[in-house]
This record gives structure tokens, sequence and C-alpha cells, in this order.
């Protein structure tokens, strides 16, 4: 018997003893594709609308990181409300509070046709971006195309009509001059300074007490066969040019015409969605996924400003601006996998734009760590109580900035930026430590409004993952840091995770979001790849949704990440079910238009497909059992790797790396006996059991499949039934 568990043994460790394999030449005929009819594609995304959306929650929303638009049906009258929003208008508060910088209303545009409105249809175009309404009245039929444009700040809506149905009367009603907020019983005095008038339209500017301008400028052109309706808004702060910034718009825009604007329009968004790809055999999942890309791509600019708790068609909502306690950190993590490493410079713009040429943080960093508050939704505003410093949100950004670096890999970036930005984030916890029986303890912290616990989970976290990405820092760039030492006692020293009864302790001021269980994720110092982790890991994970799965969307969009992490994709695609089905808006938003769960989703399906962390790829990780065909093209990964693979049948056929950064590939496969086809003949090493280094250069790729199999290269959408889960049905 022992001669036979001997032999056992040693079986299992000439199988797990890192293996050198010959990969064979790729043949250049044989490269993958991605063969796709994408305007076909995206038909099936499309948010179709049965009836007439008479709220701001059920309407098809527009926008270019900066203007916004949403069209409803007024409710208690016979027209149409174009409702405008710009994401730089806001209140200039100046008491660094939750209130400062809230986003405010510009006003709505009310289209009145003559007829009585009996019904109506609407499309949301995801692929075009544009929006198609088709009114029916008791006179004819009136019918509008109308998007915002890509790339220049105009809003364009082109009216035909039939029947005896004549071109519609348009209002402009500015907002309100005292406008209430909707986060708090305040209101904002805001003074309409003029409404002058401009050929075929108008202009309508306003300033708020706190300074800058805001102005509406529109123009009708009335053509024989159609009208068209101009709208720009723009904002200017501290100075009062807005006026003149919408008339250099209406000089560029008039000069291109509807047909060239439309064309440039369509361009930006057809290269925006190309970036990647994802197809699932799950309609509603698959749509869920789509809409969530176009909401990036309606929200976010990488010359924008970052975006808003909310977006700019978001004019009244609970929250009223950035909000630095789970809801940035959040929105920013689907733009590293879905290619899109562009939409980062808002957030980078922002923290890096503090630091000197040399890494010089001396005279700025405290700057930053003081701003950065839960009351504080901009980082550029006046410094706040020092009591109210939440640390670990910064620590949490710069984890935000180490992920975006990891899929793109800029060193430079990464030595003159981050590591100095991290490096006093991490040692302003080192300073609050404490030793006690030759263990490190952290004092109280100020966080979500209220002093924390000792030796909270959150904090715990954070300096964890802070003094383990230091030391990869240090190693990478050759940093022989003074602190190198004090990292490596601290990793040693730490006290651990607070647990009761076999759980993460969770946060006693706000239980209901899972800020003790990010060490799970998306930090991943506590990961089911040690064994003697995956208990605390999966109670932790059941007894937080068990008390808060019925509070908000957080729990569905954050478990299905957490059970991605777990490698438990049924319980993955349960919650992201529970959340779709019971918890978004028609048009595919939530509720109080929260812009976190929605992109939180998104990468929770993200997870499910592919994961990279602690240096290793993970392709199909979490998949359901109800998921038997999966497709999807250039996911990036950290290192910066782009990823294609399909699965058939529930196996995977093929997966295909492309090295962009000149990483060392590393990656682990969900089968069996791989092949490997390379641009040149290389050695592949096994350092697990379906873990692989594949030293593939910069520029090169690697295409991986299982033996014996004739997989076919071509990357295609999967069949999933029907689509235009989103909009309102009868």
């Amino acid at each position: 018997m022992k001669k036979i568990t001997f032999v056992i043994k040693l079986c299992l460790l000439i199988v797990l003893l890192p293996q050198t394999i010959k990969g064979q030449v790729l043949p250049e005929r044989e490269k993958t594709t991605l063969a796709l009819n994408w305007e076909l594609f995206m038909n099936r995304q499309n948010m179709v609308w049965e009836v007439l959306p008479t709220t701001r929650n059920e309407a098809p929303f527009m926008g270019n990181g900066k203007l916004g638009l949403l069209i409803y049906k007024d409710p208690q009258n016979n027209a149409l409300l174009f409702a405008t929003g710009h994401a730089e208008a806001t209140n200039h508060l100046k008491d660094a509070s939750i209130l400062g910088g809230e986003l405010l209303p510009t006003g709505n545009f009310i289209l009145t046709p003559k007829g009585k409105i009996l019904r109506g249809h609407m499309t949301l175009d995801l692929w075009n971006a544009e929006t198609t309404t088709e009114i029916w009245t008791d006179q004819g039929r009136i019918n509008i195309i109308s998007f915002v444009h890509a790339d220049d700040q105009m809003i364009i809506n082109r009216i035909t009509t039939e029947g005896n149905e004549p071109q519609p009367e348009w209002t402009w009603k500015p907002a309100s001059n005292e406008q209430k907020s909707q986060s708090r019983k305040r209101r904002y005095k805001r003074r309409f300074v003029r409404s002058n008038t401009y050929p075929e339209g108008g202009i309508s500017t306003f300033k708020s007490n706190s300074g800058g301008e805001t102005a509406a400028l529109w123009y009708l052109s009335r053509q024989k066969e159609n009208n068209t309706l101009y709208i720009t808004i723009n904002h200017a702060y501290p100075d009062t040019l807005a006026t003149e910034l919408g008339k250099n718009e209406f000089r560029m825009i008039l000069r291109k015409g509807y047909k060239r604007a439309r064309n440039s329009h369509r361009n930006w968004w057809h290269n925006f969605y190309s970036a990647s790809f994802v197809s699932l055999p799950d309609a509603a999942v698959e749509n869920f996924y789509w809409a969530q890309m176009y909401k990036m791509g309606s929200s976010m600019r990488e010359d924008g400003i970052g975006i808003i708790h909310g977006e700019p068609y978001a004019i009244y909502k609970q929250w009223p601006n950035r909000l630095w306690n789970f809801n940035v950190h959040s929105i920013y993590i689907p733009i590293n996998g879905t290619n899109h490493n562009e939409l980062a410079l808002p957030l980078e713009k922002a923290f890096y734009d503090t630091t000197g040429e040399n890494g010089d943080t001396t005279s700025t960093w405290k700057k930053i760590l003081t701003r950065l508050s839960r009351k504080n939704n901009n980082i550029q505003s006046p410094v706040i109580n020092e009591k109210e410093i939440e640390n670990g949100q910064l620590v949490w950004a710069c984890q935000n900035l180490w992920t975006i670096y990891r899929h793109k890999m800029d060193d430079n970036l990464l030595r003159y930026k981050l590591y100095p930005l991290l490096r006093e984030a991490t040692n302003r916890y080192i300073n609050q430590l404490h030793e006690s029986d030759g263990t490190y303890h952290l004092t109280t912290f100020y966080h979500r409004g209220k002093d924390t616990v000792t030796d909270n989970n959150f904090d715990l976290a954070m300096l964890r993952w802070g003094c383990q990405t230091m030391l990869s820092m240090s190693r990478r760039l050759q940093i022989e840091d003074p602190q190198i030492t004090l990292w490596q006692r601290i990793l040693k020293r730490l006290t651990p995770l607070n647990t009761q009864h076999g759980i993460l302790t969770p946060d006693l001021i706000h239980p209901e979001l899972p800020l003790h269980l990010l060490s799970i994720y998306p930090l991943y110092t506590l990961n089911v790849e040690v064994k003697e982790n995956r208990p605390l890991i999966r109670k932790s994970i059941t007894d937080w949704i068990k008390k808060n799965e019925c509070t908000n969307n957080f729990p569905f969009v954050t478990a299905a990440s957490l059970y991605a992490t777990e490698r438990n994709g049924n319980k993955a695609l349960e919650q992201l079910h529970k959340m779709i089905h019971n918890q978004v808006e028609c048009n595919s938003t939530t509720n109080a238009d929260d812009y976190t769960p929605g992109l939180a989703g998104a990468q929770a399906i993200l997870n499910m497909l592919i994961q990279s962390w602690n240096g290793i790829i993970r392709v199909f990780p979490a998949i359901s059992d109800k998921w038997q065909d999966i497709a999807f093209y250039h996911l990036r990964t950290e290192g910066a790797f782009l990823v294609s693979a399909k699965k058939e049948k529930g196996q995977t056929t093929f997966v295909e790396v492309t090295n962009t950064a000149g990483e060392l590939c590393t990656i682990e496969l969900d089968f069996d006996n791989p092949v490997f086809d390379t641009s040149r003949r290389i050695r592949i090493t096994r350092i697990g059991k379906r873990t692989y280094n594949i030293p593939i250069r910069k520029g090169e790729s690697v295409r991986i499949y299982p033996q014996k199999s004739h997989p076919d290269f071509e990357i295609r959408s999967v069949k999933n039934g029907a689509g235009n889960f989103f909009g309102k049905k009868r």
C-alpha cells in the first residue's frame, strides 16, 4: 500500500514539475479573424419601445461625455419632452461637501404636434447611437431621428411628417430659476440673465450664484422635406464665455452639414465598438453587456472630465456627483478588459497631474488625500477637515490606477506617477500602525462619515494590498527603496482580517456595501488559489448576500464577481439574472440613475469570461453550465495582452493571445493536452496542471487548441434566441 501511495505521489510530482513544450509554427493563412456583420449583430442589442416612455427612468438616453439627452412623452400634456443635460453644468459650491459640484438640469425642449398623440414607437439604435421616434396622431405621423454627436457638442433632431400632420412646434423651457437638489432639501438660486433671439432659434443663458455661465443655443433649419433642430449647450467657469462657445459650435456644425455630421458621428461609434467583441448564448445578458458598452461610449471620453456618479443625461437623481466610496472605483474597472484604455485618461489626469516630472509629491499628495473623501466629489476642491481624511479611498483609487497600468504597461507612468502616489498613501497607513505582542494593528480611521473600529477589514485589506504592490513595483523598476524591509515586515506581522464564526466581519457603519470583502475582489489578496482560504471566502460571500440582496443592486453585481472569483459560474449567472430581470429599468439603467451597478455588472460578465491577476491569465474561469457557446475577441488583460477565444458545445475550441507590450505570457487553460501555434519556434514551460509560460515577443501571437481537434479559427456571434430585451414592451 505504501509503495502504491509513493508511486501516485511521484506521478503527481512529475505532472506538476515544470515541463518544456515546443510550439509549432502558425501558418499565416490560418490567422484568427473576426467574421462579423457588426450592424446585423448590434441590431439584436437595440432597445425597442413598443409604447412611449413617460418617465426619465424609462427614456432612451444619448450622450457624448458632456452633452446628454433623454426623450419621453410628457405624462400630463400632448407633447414629447427632450430633456437636456451637461456634465459640466454644476453649482460650483465652495464648501467641499457632497453637494459641491452637483449636476444641475439645463432645460427641456418640448415638441407639440397639431394632432392628438395616439401611440408611438421608439428604437435606440446602439450601433449608430441614434434614437428613432415614430408618433401617430389623429392627423398623421411624425418621424424623428435624434442623436448627440459623438465629437461635436451638438444635439441633432431631424423631423419629417406624413398625412395632415404639419411640422410640430418646438418650445424651449429653461430649468427653474430655483432648483431643488434631489439629494438634500437645499435650493440653488439660478439667475437667468437674458433670452435673446437667434436666426430661426434662440439663446438661453443663465448663471449660478457660484459663478460661471451655462448657455443653450438652438437653430431650426427648415427644408421642404424635413426640419432639423440643432441644439448646443455649453458651460464655462469661472468665466462667462458659454454663449461664445455655443456660437463656435454652430459655425462648425453648419459648415459640416447634416449628412457629414451624421456620418462622422456614426464612424466614431463604429470604431468604438470594434475595440473588442463579446457574444453570449443568453440574450438578456448579452443585451445588458452591450448596453453598458453604449453607456461607456455615451458618458466617457479620453479628453473628458471624468465620469460623474450618474451621467450627463441623469439630471434628476438621488446622488448628485462623484463619490469615492465604491462608485468611481467600480465604474472604471470595465474599461480595461474591453480594450478601452483611452477612457482611463481623465482618471489618470486627475491624480497624475498633481505630481512632478520626477515623481515629487511632497507638496501635492497631501492635498489629494485631504480632498479625497466620501463627502467630497472633486479632488480639486478645498481641503476638508483633517479628521475626515479617508486614506483607504486613495489607496483604492491607486488600485484602479494600478489595474489601468497593468493593462497597458507604461513604466514611465509607473515610475514617476503611481509609485510615489501609492508610496505616500501606504506610508500614511504605516504611520498609524502600533505594535502589540509582535503584531501590527491599525488605529481608528475615518470612513463613510464616521470613525471606524480599530483593525477594520477595509483598511487592513488596503494596507496589505499597498505593501504587496509597492514591493512588486520596486522589483519591476529596480528601485532600492529604503522601506522595502518595512513593507515585508508589515506583511509578515500585520494582524489577520477580522472574522466571526468563520465569516469576514462586515462594515458595521454601512454593511450593505461589501467593503469587508474587497480582499477577495478586486484586490485578490485573499483568493481561492490558496486552498485554505476557500471555506472563508465561500461563507463570507454567502452571508453577505443573504443579509443584503434586498437592499440595492450592489449585492447582485458584486456577488456575481465574487462568485466568478470563486469560479462558480452558475452562481454568478444567477446573480446577474436577479439584477437584470428584477432591478434594471427598461432602458437598462438602475434605480436613481445610479451608473455603478450597470458597469460593475459588465465587469462581472468579463470576470466570468476571463480573469487576469497575480500575473496569470485565466480563460473561461467561471462559465455557467447553461452557457455552451461563447465567443470573444480582443479582450485586454493584465500584461497588455489581447485575448480571443471560443467555446462550442461546452468545449473550448481555441484561445489566441497577442502580446502588445513584451511581457511574459502566463496562461491557465480550461482543457488538457494543448497545441501551441506561434509565428516562430519557441519553448513553452508548463508550471502547473493547466498553466503555461509562453515567451512570445511584443507583436507576436500564440494560438492554443486541444490536440486532435480541427477548430474553426473564425470568431462569430453565437445564437441566443430573441434579442432586444430592453425597451418598454406592450
